[in-house]
């Protein structure tokens, strides 16, 4: 299989993926600095606690699955890193239970599909090591 006959999306949503993980990047950064101590004000009561969320799932969940995503040309694999987003916005808008949790851990689960799906075209260590951290992330997220 030629990944470079798939089509690819839209930029407007590539773009918009984009800046979502530079978001949970940016608001990781501030909520790490925060749980530090420094005097930065607290934009969201819950950000604090979201700082590993943000930066495991909403910086590098985000930007992988899309990296892969753009890689693949598969339109299907950018429902994994636009689930994850989903669920970072849902998490830091404060929504209470599952909501914010069962977005993001179907998103990793989109993800690691496409990763395991770059096993079967191309078996080789580095694509099994990545789908195997795919693997590790959707057990994160489900615990």
């Amino acid at each position: 299989m030629n990944l470079a006959t798939h089509a690819t999306a839209p930029r407007w949503l590539r773009l918009l993926l984009l800046a979502a993980a530079v978001g949970g990047l940016l608001l990781g950064m501030w909520a790490g600095l925060i749980r530090l101590g420094w005097p930065w004000p607290v934009l969201r009561p819950v950000l604090p606690v979201l700082h590993g969320p943000l930066m495991a799932c909403g910086f590098l969940g985000v930007l992988i699955g899309l990296e892969r995503a753009v890689g693949t040309g598969w339109r299907w694999a950018y429902a994994g890193p636009a689930l994850v987003a989903g669920g970072t916005i849902v998490a830091l808008a404060g929504v209470p239970g599952w909501p914010g949790p069962l977005l993001t851990t179907l998103g990793s689960l989109i993800v690691t599909a496409v990763l395991v799906g770059l096993v079967r075209i191309q078996p080789a260590l580095f694509t099994a090591t990545m789908a195997v951290g795919g693997a590790a992330w959707v057990g994160g997220n489900l615990l």
